[in-house]
């Protein structure tokens, strides 16, 4: 027999693994004359399970958006025609930006994976209709700015509401003083998100308040509109505000990934395989200690597949001895180190 268990918040004896936690062990129970007894955890998870495929296709002046029951990993289309693409502000959601003759169609062949590795390989038909989309204004909005004290590095991601098709490196610097400007050590692009991410190499100084600058016109979309000149000031924390935290790891698991997370569930930090490791230049506040079973070695949390009989990679979180979740952290904290077991 094979076990699985699941929430019913409907109470139709069936997994909606849409709005439902689901587990299962992926190994048969046999029930022969020696069988003993015995408990079994199954670790319940969300993932949409469904089979991806595309729900709808809307045509305009040159862009056509699919629509997808879900939202997907990655994806890669290509045609005999000139096209680009990439994902609205979901996952979901592709626009595919061509140049044809009213009324004229060309294929186009899709491939995709979902987070469970299931497949979507179709052909579908884009045109060009005489009605067009709202024209979206377009923005740079600044996500995920980060400090590295050790390295001395300022990383930051852009996110940009169309695509780019030109850029001016000049126009994108971190202003140091009055006199002093730093160019960008790294800019690479993730043109399917759309976003640009930027690396510089900064002298890290609390006490003094350097700003990340764009330039007018510094990107360009595929509308010729130009972006507006921006200005955001870096928050560079003083050491004695920050927090530190060392661990100690205990396990027979070789490979494994270790993170701090926040109070907002996203991952502040991570570590591959570390026996002893020190956290520092925290941020003070509350974090959980979440360890991921990463069997296959690919750098993230795998649901498994249960018509293979793929088990998830199973997950743990750091008990402290009080029986409770979260690590807190203070200013100027060193707290550690935390013996962590599984």
């Amino acid at each position: 027999y094979y076990l699985y268990a699941f929430q019913d918040k409907n109470k139709n004896l069936k997994v909606d693994s849409r709005s439902e936690r689901f587990g299962f062990l992926a190994e048969p129970v046999i029930l022969d004359t020696t069988y003993v007894k015995k408990v079994y955890p199954i670790q319940l998870f969300m993932a949409d399970t469904r089979q991806p495929k595309v729900t709808t296709i809307r045509h305009s002046q040159g862009k056509s958006r699919l629509r997808l029951n879900k939202p997907v990993d990655s994806i890669y289309a290509r045609s005999v025609h000139r096209i680009s693409y990439n994902f609205t502000d979901n996952q979901a959601e592709l626009d595919i930006y061509h140049s044809l003759p009213e009324l004229d169609s060309v294929p186009v062949y899709l491939s995709s994976r979902d987070s469970l590795g299931q497949p979507l390989d179709t052909t579908i038909f884009v045109k060009t209709y005489t009605a067009k989309f709202i024209k979206e204004e377009f923005k740079i909005a600044k996500r995920n700015p980060q400090i590295d004290h050790r390295q001395k590095t300022y990383t930051i991601s852009l996110y940009h509401t169309k695509p780019l098709t030109a850029y001016t490196r000049d126009s994108i610097f971190v202003q140091l003083d009055s006199a002093t400007q730093r160019g960008p050590t790294t800019i690479t692009f993730d043109t399917l998100r759309k976003l640009v991410n930027l690396k510089f190499d900064i002298p890290i100084d609390s006490n003094h308040r350097y700003q990340l600058r764009l330039g007018r016109a510094a990107f360009i979309s595929n509308e010729n509109d130009s972006s507006k000149a921006d200005a955001a000031t870096i928050d560079i924390r003083p050491l004695e505000e920050l927090a530190t935290l060392s661990i100690e790891v205990e396990t027979a698991t070789p490979n494994y990934l270790l993170q701090l997370i926040t109070p907002e569930g996203t991952v502040a930090a991570q570590v591959r395989n570390p026996i002893k490791h020190v956290f520092t230049h925290l941020d003070p506040k509350e974090y959980k200690i979440r360890v991921l079973l990463d069997d296959n070695r690919n750098g993230r949390w795998d649901p498994g597949n249960i018509l293979l009989h793929i088990p998830p990679e199973l997950v743990h979180f750091h008990l402290n001895s009080e029986g409770k979740y979260p690590v807190p952290l203070r200013a100027n904290w060193e707290v550690g180190p935390l013996l962590i077991t599984f």
